[in-house]
């Protein structure tokens, strides 16, 4: 499997997540400003915010699932791969409700 393929994988697994979380948590979402790298600026700090980003996860446990999630790069992915499954699933997502 690609990264892309990998990346995607981990993003629709943190959409599912997502769905069941926050009902319209797409639309919170400014593709604009979307940067996986930046706490404040990835899907899970623009949904959540900063503090939640920080504070949410038990760091003992939480970096395996954040990258299961798309939350977080992992070594079979990088964050450019994460944005740009992100950004196409929320337009994928936006589009199909227009």
């Amino acid at each position: 499997m690609s990264s892309n393929e990998l990346a995607d994988e981990a993003v629709a697994a943190g959409a599912a997540w997502l769905d069941l979380e926050v009902a319209n948590w797409v639309d919170l979402v400014n593709l604009a400003y979307l940067n996986m790298s930046n706490p404040e600026d990835c899907v899970y700090g623009q949904v959540f915010g900063l503090v939640a980003a920080f504070s949410h996860f038990d760091p003992q446990d939480s970096t395996i699932w954040d990258q299961e999630h798309g939350f977080n790069c992992g070594l079979d992915f990088g964050y450019e791969e994460l944005e740009e499954a992100w950004t196409e699933l929320i337009q994928a997502r936006r589009s199909a409700t227009r």
